[in-house]
This record gives structure tokens, C-alpha cells and sequence, in this order.
């Protein structure tokens, strides 16, 4: 019985400690990063940001936080880690990959881990994007057109 209560209460403990961990903004996800990768992180951000002013921010916490990005849905992840960031696509199983840069084996989520703010241009990111918006509008039957949600 103490056995049980013992791990009743450190599972109460974890779970507190994972949400105090949930970042509440973007400074609170990169904060404690190196700086490399805070700029990293901000590159990738301001990237998304040029393809599409009008995403919708959120964060979740956890072991390896991630700011999420979306327009009609989900459509792109960052995930600030030690010495890169990883980027998500959520469609990324969908995507045009010919020189297979994605990684992963989510039966829908791809990602490619970028080393370095110089190396962001080296993936075509903003492709991804346009196509991953692509086929969010296909996917909802939305009336709006691709181009509308770029705007």
C-alpha cells in the first residue's frame, strides 16, 4: 500500500514538473539554449513567418519542447534541442522529397535536423511549407485557395 501511494505521489511530482517546464512563448522555449541555437531557432521562425504571416503560434512542453505553427492545421514544429533544432512537418510523409532529406518513421510526421542558421537555406523548407499548406487546404475541402493562405 505505501508502494502505491510512494508512486502515486511521484507521478503527481513528474506531471508537475513537465507542465512547469510547458514554455508560455517563444523566449521561454529557447531560453536556456546556446546561442547558436536560439539564433537557429529564431531563423527557422522568422522563415515560417515570411511564408506565413498570419500562423498561429502554440507551445508544448515536455522533455523536448516545440513551438507549433499552423494556419487551417498543423503544418510545422521547431524543436530547439542542444546543438540544432530540429524541424517537423506534419505532413511530412506527403511531401515532395526526392533527395530524401526527411527523416523519420511516423506514419504522417517527417522532420530534418538543422545544424546551423547558415544551413537553413541548404533545405528547401520553404517548399515544404507551400506544399504542406497545399495539402491542408486539399485535406479540409476548404473554398479558399492556396494562395489566399500565403497572402
Amino acid at each position: 500500500m505505501v508502494t502505491t501511494m510512494a508512486k502515486k505521489k511521484a507521478a503527481r511530482k513528474k506531471s508537475a514538473a513537465r507542465q512547469s517546464r510547458q514554455p508560455r512563448s517563444f523566449s521561454g522555449l529557447i531560453k536556456g539554449r546556446t546561442r547558436p541555437v536560439q539564433a537557429l531557432a529564431t531563423g527557422l521562425r522568422e522563415l515560417l513567418y515570411e511564408e506565413l504571416p498570419d500562423a498561429q503560434e502554440s507551445f508544448h512542453g515536455g522533455h523536448q519542447p516545440i513551438a507549433m505553427y499552423r494556419t487551417i492545421a498543423e503544418i510545422y514544429w521547431i524543436q530547439p534541442l542542444t546543438s540544432r533544432c530540429n524541424v517537423y512537418f506534419t505532413r511530412g510523409t506527403e511531401l515532395t522529397d526526392n533527395d530524401g532529406i526527411l527523416e523519420g518513421t511516423s506514419c504522417r510526421f517527417r522532420f530534418v535536423k538543422v545544424p546551423t542558421i547558415d544551413a537553413i537555406e541548404q533545405f528547401p523548407l520553404r517548399e515544404w511549407i507551400r506544399e504542406s499548406v497545399a495539402l491542408n487546404v486539399a485535406a479540409t475541402g476548404n473554398a479558399i485557395t492556396v494562395d489566399e493562405v500565403l497572402e
